[in-house]
C-alpha cells in the first residue's frame, strides 16, 4: 500500500497552557525512557504513549504471521487526512493553509474522532490502531525530511504530546456547559489561523463534532466521515 505522509511543522513551543503542559508531561514521562532509541525504541515509545492516551491496556504488537490489524483502519485514516485537507477549513474557517495550520487541523479532527469512539464504547483497540497510523505517518515524514533515528524519537515524543494535550483539552471543552466558549478557547490556543474567522471555525468544529455523534462508529471506522 502507498504510505500517506503529512508535512510536519517544527517547534510547537508556547502553544500550551499549564494544564496542557501537565497532560503532555505525563505522557512524555511514560515514553522518554525509550524516545531517543532507534527503530524499535520509537515503536515502544509510541505504544507507551497510546496506553496513556487512551487509558486502557491495548496488548502488544501483532504476532508474527498474523498480519497487521491496522490495515483495517487505513480507510478511516485516509478519510481523516482528506477531511483535514478540505479547503473549507482554510477558506471559511480561517485555519492557516500552512504546515502548522494543516497539522493543527489534522490533530484536532483526529482528537474529535477519538473522542467519538471513546464515547461509543468498545472501540479502544481500533482507536489505538488509528493513532498508530498517525504516528507512522509522522515518523515517515520525519525520515523523508532527513531526520535521523535519534532525533526522530524526540520529535515523535513532541508530536504525541501535542495530540495528547489536544485530546484532553477537547474532552474538557465538549463536556463544558458552554462548549462553544470552551471550544473557542481551544481554537485560540491550538489552531493557527485568522482570528477574524475564529468564530466560524468554532461553529464548523462544533458541527463536525455533532455530525460524528450522529454517525455510527462502524461507519466512521470504515472511513465514512462527515463533511466539514
Amino acid at each position: 500500500s502507498v504510505r500517506r505522509c503529512w508535512p510536519l511543522p517544527y517547534g510547537f513551543g508556547g502553544r500550551f497552557t499549564s494544564r496542557d503542559n501537565a497532560c503532555r508531561s505525563g505522557i512524555e514521562l511514560a515514553v522518554n525512557a525509550d524516545c531517543s532509541a532507534a527503530g524499535a525504541g520509537v515503536t515502544a515509545a509510541a505504544m507507551g504513549f497510546l496506553t496513556n492516551l487512551l487509558g486502557k491496556a491495548m496488548g502488544g504488537a501483532p504476532s508474527a504471521g498474523s498480519g497487521d490489524p491496522r490495515e483495517a483502519m487505513r480507510p478511516a485514516y485516509a478519510a481523516l487526512v482528506g477531511a483535514a485537507r478540505d479547503p473549507v477549513w482554510y477558506r471559511d474557517g480561517g485555519a492557516a493553509d500552512s504546515k502548522p495550520g494543516r497539522f493543527d487541523m489534522l490533530t484536532t479532527l483526529l482528537a474529535l474522532l477519538l473522542l467519538r469512539l471513546e464515547q461509543g464504547g468498545g472501540h479502544a483497540r481500533e482507536s489505538t490502531w488509528l493513532s498508530e497510523l498517525f504516528i507512522d505517518d509522522m515518523d515517515a515524514q520525519l525520515r523523508q525530511d532527513g531526520v535521523g533515528d535519534l532525533m526522530v524519537g524526540k520529535h515523535i515524543t513532541r508530536l504525541m504530546g501535542t495530540l495528547g494535550g489536544r485530546l484532553g483539552s477537547l474532552r474538557e471543552a465538549m463536556a463544558a456547559a458552554d462548549h462553544i466558549a470552551a471550544l473557542t478557547d481551544y481554537a485560540a490556543r491550538n489552531v493557527t489561523g485568522d482570528e477574524a474567522l475564529r468564530s466560524a471555525l468554532v461553529e464548523m468544529l462544533a458541527a463536525w463534532h455533532d455530525s460524528l455523534a450522529d454517525s455510527a462508529p462502524s461507519a466512521l471506522l470504515a472511513g465514512r466521515l462527515p463533511p466539514a
